[in-house]
């Protein structure tokens, strides 16, 4: 039964490879030639390295608003690459060594994603291998398979989904350890990591109210 299992492994291993790509646009940033991939088609999911804000020559655009869309455009060159648009993105993370933009940051990804955009996490980064801004992403192959999670009551302007569901997988944006009451962040940690849980679990419970009704 054992030599039966590794048989079935060494058969099973090459097709799972076989599934897996690397993607690589026409035209990418001189600063994309590196040993990782930009991009990796994973059959159901395609996963996006971290983009810079370079143009396609290596130039950096003047303003940090130009520089947020470059990435995205980036990020968008590798999905495109890939046969997929953005509408088929479920996650992004965006990194920023300057916490004073996210403002402007917001700005464009509302213009970029309009009213289906995807769950999205922000981390601030005491330095960047390119100036500003980097962003990674992961693409579903099946658009059909991207479901928003809304739950009710969860307020917030962003230009995100609280979560977004795929036929295997729940991508859940980062939450602020806000008070819903006040829309204020304590000055207690302890409550302040309280508060970003129950934002968590409200995802997690709409998600399975909407698994129950869909039974």
């Amino acid at each position: 039964m054992r030599s039966l299992f590794v048989g079935f492994l060494m058969l099973w291993i090459p097709v799972v490879q076989a599934q897996v790509r690397p993607v690589m646009p026409a035209n990418m940033p001189a600063s994309a030639n590196r040993t990782a991939s930009v991009g990796v088609d994973a059959g159901d999911y395609l996963y996006v390295s971290g983009q810079g804000p370079r143009l396609p020559d290596g130039t950096l655009p003047a303003s940090f608003r130009a520089q947020v869309r470059q990435a995205l455009d980036n990020v968008k060159a590798i999905v495109q690459a890939a046969g997929l648009t953005l509408e088929n993105v479920v996650y992004v993370q965006v990194y920023l060594d300057d916490m004073g933009k996210y403002g402007e940051m917001n700005e464009v990804f509302g213009e970029v994603f309009g009213r289906n955009p995807p769950a999205r996490a922000v981390l601030g980064v005491a330095k960047l291998p390119e100036p500003s801004i980097e962003i990674n992403a992961v693409a579903v192959r099946n658009v059909a398979d991207k479901k928003a999670v809304r739950p009710v009551g969860f307020k917030s302007d962003e230009p995100v989904s609280p979560g977004m569901l795929t036929h295997d997988r729940l991508f859940v944006s980062g939450v602020l350890g806000m008070d819903p009451a006040s829309g204020q962040i304590p000055s207690d940690s302890g409550a302040e990591v309280d508060f970003a849980l129950d934002r968590l679990r409200a995802v997690e419970i709409d998600l399975g109210s909407r698994i129950a009704r869909d039974l």
